[in-house]
């Protein structure tokens, strides 16, 4: 039996380095996947260029004060790095928590999924009236008269383009933007959210938040402000597409707007929410929303602790019942 154990022991003593080699290189490899895309990888970039530098001096000149000198800097390091990648720390840190909550709400969650499907088309179908209104370009506004068979004359669609930014809460929520806003508690309608966002009301400039309860898709904020992007790039500068950049780096919302200048409908892309991807169609828009409520039931389960709608109640309160 000793021998055994000898042996183990040894085969684990063995294992110890490649061990530790696998872990730093996962952490490593985690930290600059959050980073990327971001200005704080050019800050690391920095940091490991100076010590590398410190580094390779104290080791040809062999001077004492700078041995001293970078031996403190490393000691201070830990502190340095949570000071200056703390967003990017804070993300590495939310996201397997995101991933355990839809993995632990996804059984459960998924009993609910048939049966509101048709409560999620029909909150998809407003949406994407409401885009079709909103932008004045002829496949969207087609799509009006031939997929919906609005009247247009009865509709009374403005000429021009009006800008718009919606935001629809994924699992992480959106509390602390709609707290920016006025809160709201109303069915998504078409017309409401175009009366939202006509230029002489005082809420048009913000952002409208949405969410899908047992009652369907819901307004529950609107004047809402949204985070700038933290990677701006090189290019002109428009707010309401740095907010779609800022809330896609910050959050699993899908995030939508109408550009003012060009009528374009515009959101992030599906494999990089940084970069901002144009919608060349009402059914492209329409797939990308069923695919968002379709790919993450959990949603449902998440959204559960929100308003009840008028005459319902939400999934929580049904299931405890």
């Amino acid at each position: 039996m000793s021998i055994f154990l000898d042996i183990l022991e040894g085969v684990l003593s063995f294992l110890v380095i490649p061990l530790e080699l696998a872990v730093l290189t996962l952490v490593y490899w985690m930290l600059l996947r959050a980073m990327r895309h971001t200005r704080s990888i050019l800050t690391l970039g920095g940091i490991v260029v100076i010590s590398s530098l410190v580094s390779l001096l104290n080791r040809v000149l062999r001077l004492p004060v700078l041995s001293v000198v970078a031996n403190s800097l490393l000691n201070f390091m830990p502190l340095v790095i949570l000071v200056l990648f703390n967003e990017e720390l804070r993300r590495l840190l939310a996201h397997p928590a995101i991933l355990l909550r839809r993995w632990s709400m996804g059984i459960r969650a998924r009993r609910t999924i048939s049966r509101q499907r048709e409560m999620v088309e029909a909150g998809v179908n407003e949406l994407v009236k409401a885009v079709c209104c909103l932008t004045p370009q002829p496949a969207w506004r087609n799509y009006l008269r031939d997929g919906f068979h609005l009247d247009m004359e009865e509709e009374r669609l403005p000429k021009g383009n009006t800008g718009a930014l919606l935001a629809i809460e994924g699992v992480t929520g959106l509390d602390e933007f709609r707290e920016t806003g006025v809160e709201l508690d109303c069915a998504m309608n078409y017309r409401l959210l175009r009366t939202i966002y006509y230029s002489g009301t005082a809420l048009h400039d913000g952002g409208v938040i949405l969410k899908l309860t047992r009652g369907g898709l819901r307004i529950t904020a609107a004047g809402c402000r949204f985070p700038q992007s933290a990677a701006l790039g090189d290019g002109p500068v428009h707010t309401r597409q740095n907010a779609v950049r800022g809330l896609a780096e910050c959050s699993d919302a899908f995030v939508l707007m109408v550009s003012e200048e060009t009528g374009s409908v515009l959101m992030p892309n599906e494999d990089d929410r940084t970069r901002i991807h144009r919608l060349a169609s009402p059914a492209e828009l329409r797939e990308a929303l069923l695919a968002f409520f379709q790919a993450t039931p959990a949603r449902k389960e998440g959204t559960a602790k929100g308003a009840a709608p008028e005459g319902g109640e939400t999934l929580q309160e049904s299931t405890e019942r």
